[in-house]
Order: C-alpha cells, then sequence, then structure tokens
C-alpha cells in the first residue's frame, strides 16, 4: 500500500470516528469545522483537499492514536 493510500485511510479514520467533534478538529488543526462536516458528510472528497490540509488531518490522527494507545497500556496495568 502506498504513504499516499496510508494517508487517506488514517484521514478517513479521523473523520469517520463519531468520538471526536468538528470542533475538536478545528481547534487542535485550523481547519473549520464546516470543512470537516463536508468531509463526513460527503460533499467532500479527500483527494480533492489541499496537501496542508490533509497534512494537518493525519498529524492530528496520528496524536489521537498515540493517545489512545498511551491511555489502554495505561488501562492494561490497573
Amino acid at each position: 500500500m502506498s504513504y499516499t493510500r496510508k494517508i487517506k485511510n488514517k484521514v478517513q479514520l479521523l473523520i469517520d470516528d463519531d468520538t471526536v467533534t468538528g470542533y475538536q478538529i478545528e481547534r487542535a488543526t485550523g481547519i473549520h469545522a464546516p470543512t470537516v462536516h463536508h468531509l463526513r458528510a460527503g460533499k467532500m472528497k479527500i483527494e480533492n483537499m489541499k496537501f496542508k490540509t490533509v497534512m494537518l488531518l493525519f498529524d492530528y490522527y496520528t496524536q489521537i492514536e498515540k493517545q489512545r494507545k498511551k491511555e489502554a497500556k495505561l488501562n492494561e496495568k490497573d
């Protein structure tokens, strides 16, 4: 699988994640919540977004993923 496809898949996971609000994404990335809404509603495609925007979403997903793994390890120890 190409790096481009991996990045797109991770961004799609973020967009599909109901536990992360558009507001949270906006605060963390600077991407306006309506843009996130358009992605979630299917009115906009990841492929048509600017590279910078896609990378901001990818980086945020990576942060969330690391945090969740860290929390899972802590819960595992309990």
